[in-house]
């Protein structure tokens, strides 16, 4: 008979999908038998985008005004203009001014 232990969530942050790589590799070290790990692991292996500089991407993006919420969205596909950006925005984030935009999407083509 298997006695699982009751989990809580002490804390709910955003992370980009690098950032969530680098987490789960540190967990299963390469050696897990836990296909479904294997298998996140993959994915995110895939779907990560500007890898080396996600935190300090969406770091950045938070300082120019946009929530984190957003800021993990827009790191994890990378829009290359205005409109595809502004369509990834929070509807609180979609009020922020054009010329921030502008400079978001500056600090996004360090990833490209």
């Amino acid at each position: 008979m298997r006695y699982w232990m009751s989990r809580r969530v002490l804390e709910k942050v955003y992370i980009t999908n690098a950032e969530a790589r680098r987490i789960l590799e540190e967990k299963i070290s390469g050696t897990s038998d836990n296909i479904l790990l294997r298998r996140v692991s993959e994915y995110l292996a895939r779907a990560s985008k500007c890898v080396e500089r996600a935190e300090q991407v969406r770091e950045e993006l938070v300082r120019l005004g946009l929530s984190r919420e957003s800021s993990v969205v827009v790191v994890n596909v990378l829009p290359r203009d205005l409109s595809e950006l502004r369509s990834l925005l929070l509807p609180a984030d979609r009020r922020v001014d054009t010329s921030v935009l502008e400079k978001a999407l500056e600090v996004l083509r360090s990833c490209y």
